[in-house]
């Protein structure tokens, strides 16, 4: 704060009384005695670098001091007095450092400083290059952290041959003993991978990186056992920063899963630091999608190095940690990758139950309901009916319950996708039936009270196909659930929904929380960016479900058939690209009745 009060002490003056303070000599001599004496380093921040280093990043770097007011004023002087006496003198050349830095953050985004003040090519070559360059990373450490911060804020005007040539010594920098100095570097390596050229181009690519890539994974990975530094959030985020842009080799493919099942593990014993350990799971998540991708022998080390030898014992053993919202994102997917991958698995030892019990709870509240319906959907893709009807009643009755007493709009869209999946994977009569069973006459009702009126909000392009295609086999394959009225509705309904303009058919972004807002503040779940969920189309022999009409007369009359198409055929010439002349034909078989174009 003396710093700060000092200059406005200085300012307050000045503009108090103009003409007293007007003379160059008066301005400097003040400049000199009351500014410099204040902005030059102190003892005790000396010593916050040397014993507390996180503090003094965060003063440092990540603007704690709101004031940021060192000037430019007496910068030659600083560097004037260092020359004289290095060794008695640093603090000057740091100081001479800090005003210029100052400078660049009070200029838009910090990139950019005015070169009627200071020429930053020239001050970088040589000031900040001479001290990079020293080969002892262990001495004058104030002032190498100094130089690489000034490299770090100033990385968009240095040219690209000179930061090809100046990576390999800020490499060496990850080695120091000095907390501040590697954390400095990891920075200055992660932030250089983020400038972007005129044209949206990365100026720093992977092929930049390959030569020293063994190198840096190496330091890094060194850093991280340095005394303090177990838990850089620093190291760890431009650990995850190069894996996501090199082209990972098998040497640094082995060396990151060693590296980072070690970390992982000592982490699952006292995770302290969140902002760590979301880096550390994000560099995990780019491992695992290489391996799967490039080198699939390569999977079974990440199964001995990362996951679990049993599949399901942490079900009954952890159990409360469901009762954390913030936990369940990321549960609900760890439990559907073990149903997809050992579906055989649920009907033994009670496993289907204990699933549908998760469901159950989570379907009960209005926040985590969504997650619900990922787990009772996952079910249903991947367990036959044979097996699940003996549990029908842990479905429908919490879904019932769910429509009685706290019906949202979410619930509704969800449980609309969960009943066109159900009519995909075990057809009509047996979601019919089912739903009839648990409850008398429940399938209408909810046909008519939900299911149609509420299918114009469906949104996503699956989600779509899936609620449109549906309900056109519910009308041909169980015409005795429908009366006519009905699926007109039905058809009404869909042709409503394949209607809305697309810009209105987009799936809405779902609202990830800002991890910097909310990681110190209540648990809260963040999204890995490098785990991204590929989207299972069931549906995928249908491309167009506009197009898409098929009937089974043997549930309908000929005359039934005739009424429906005569509400579809306007429909289908409403959609057709206008301008285009074709000719639609029905063909009869035992089976089917189809409605196409033809071929040629």
């Amino acid at each position: 704060m003396a710093k700060c009060e000092t200059i406005d002490l200085f300012q307050l003056v000045h503009e108090s009384a103009p003409f007293t303070f007007s003379r160059d000599d008066i301005l400097q001599q003040i400049v000199h005695i009351l500014v410099l004496s204040n902005v030059m380093l102190k003892d005790e921040v000396e010593e916050l670098f040397e014993i507390n280093f996180v503090e003094f990043i965060r003063r440092d770097m990540e603007g704690t001091d709101l004031y940021t007011r060192r000037r430019i004023a007496q910068i030659q002087n600083c560097l004037g007095s260092f020359a004289a006496s290095p060794k008695e003198n640093w603090k000057c050349k740091d100081c001479a450092i800090y005003l210029v830095v100052s400078l660049a953050t009070k200029r838009a985004g910090g990139s950019s400083v005015s070169t009627e003040l200071v020429e930053v090519d020239k001050f970088f070559r040589s000031v900040i290059v001479p001290e990079l360059r020293q080969q002892d990373v262990n001495a004058s450490l104030m002032l190498k952290a100094a130089a690489l911060k000034f490299f770090t804020v100033f990385w968009n005007q240095v040219p690209k041959y000179i930061t090809i040539s100046l990576l390999p010594v800020v490499i060496c920098f990850l080695t120091a003993d000095s907390n501040v100095v590697h954390s400095y570097a990891a920075t200055c390596i992660e932030k250089l991978f983020l400038v972007i050229d005129d044209g949206s181009k990365a100026r720093y690519t992977s092929a930049d990186l390959s030569p020293v890539l063994l190198m840096l994974m190496t330091n890094l990975f060194t850093a991280l056992k340095k005394t303090d530094s177990e838990d850089n959030q620093y190291v760890m985020k431009c650990i995850m920063r190069v894996l996501g842009i090199a082209d990972i080799t098998k040497d640094v493919y082995l060396q990151c899963i060693s590296g980072l099942a070690t970390v992982l593990m000592r982490v699952c014993q006292n995770p302290i630091n969140h902002i760590f350990n979301h880096y550390l799971f994000e560099s995990v998540a780019v491992l695992i999608r290489w391996g799967t991708e490039e080198d699939p022998p390569f999977c079974q080390k990440l199964k001995m190095s990362f996951f679990l030898s049993s599949k399901w014992y942490w079900l009954k053993k952890y159990l409360k940690v469901w009762k954390r919202t913030a936990n369940v994102p990321a549960l609900v997917r760890l439990l559907l990758a073990f149903l997809r991958k050992a579906p055989l698995e649920l009907n033994q030892q009670g496993k289907l139950l204990m699933v549908l019990g998760i469901f159950n709870t989570l379907v009960s509240s209005h926040i985590t309901d969504e997650f619900g319906f990922y787990v009772l959907n996952t079910v249903i893709e991947n367990v036959g009916y044979d097996v699940l009807s003996t549990y029908i009643s842990h479905i429908w009755d919490p879904l019932y319950e769910r429509l009685d007493f706290n019906l949202t709009e979410k619930f509704t869209k969800s449980l609309l996708i969960f009943m066109s999946l159900f009519l995909v994977k075990y057809e009509a009569k047996n979601l019919v039936n089912s739903m009839n069973d648990v409850r008398p006459n429940a399938f209408p009702a909810i046909l008519e009270k939900v299911w149609m009126p509420n299918l114009k909000l469906i949104t996503g392009p699956l989600e779509i196909k899936l609620t449109s295609v549906e309900p056109i086999r519910l009308i041909n394959e169980s015409p005795t659930s429908l009366d006519s009225k009905l699926w007109r509705k039905m058809l009404d309904s869909v042709v409503t929904l394949l209607s809305r303009p697309e810009e209105e058919r987009v799936l809405e972004e779902l609202e990830v929380p800002d991890f910097w807002e909310t990681v110190f503040d209540n648990p809260t779940f963040v999204h890995l960016y490098n785990a991204e969920k590929k989207e299972e189309d069931p549906l995928k022999e249908i491309m167009d479900p506009k197009l898409f009409l098929q009937i089974k007369p043997h549930y309908c009359s000929f005359a039934a058939h005739i009424t429906f198409y005569s509400e579809v055929f306007p429909i289908l010439l409403l959609w057709w690209p206008s301008g285009v002349r074709v000719r639609l034909y029905v063909s009869f078989d035992k089976n089917e009745v189809h409605i196409a174009t033809p071929k040629n």
